[in-house]
């Protein structure tokens, strides 16, 4: 799922199928997906959950977190969670680098 504007680019990057989730509520379909990876945090893990199958793995990437907490707070979150449902909620954080940052404008430009 992307804007919009990232529809052309996320395809270019070899995903099979782009959405654009600023005119397709995905939650509300019924196709069901074996990976989701959301970054930014569009959906609840819950309106998400609805969309993957049964054994079904959501990735969410929620930076690095709220200025407290950091990523702990989503990290528990997601790991009680993973003891009352069959599907798998996994987070995780990136730290950028210039050579992360390069890398992807290589992509973009290509």
């Amino acid at each position: 799922m992307c804007s919009t504007a990232n529809l052309e680019l996320v395809t270019r990057l070899g995903a099979e199928r782009a959405i654009d989730y600023t005119t397709t509520d995905v939650t509300t379909g019924a196709e069901r997906y074996d990976i989701v990876l959301q970054l930014g945090g569009t959906y609840t893990p819950r309106a998400v959950r609805r969309i993957l199958t049964p054994r079904g793995v959501l990735l969410e990437s929620y930076g690095d977190g709220n200025r407290w907490t950091g990523p702990l707070l989503s990290l528990a979150r997601a790991a009680l969670l993973n003891r009352f449902v069959g599907q798998t909620l996994k987070p995780f954080t990136a730290k950028v680098t210039r050579a992360d940052l390069d890398e992807l404008r290589s992509l973009i430009e290509a």
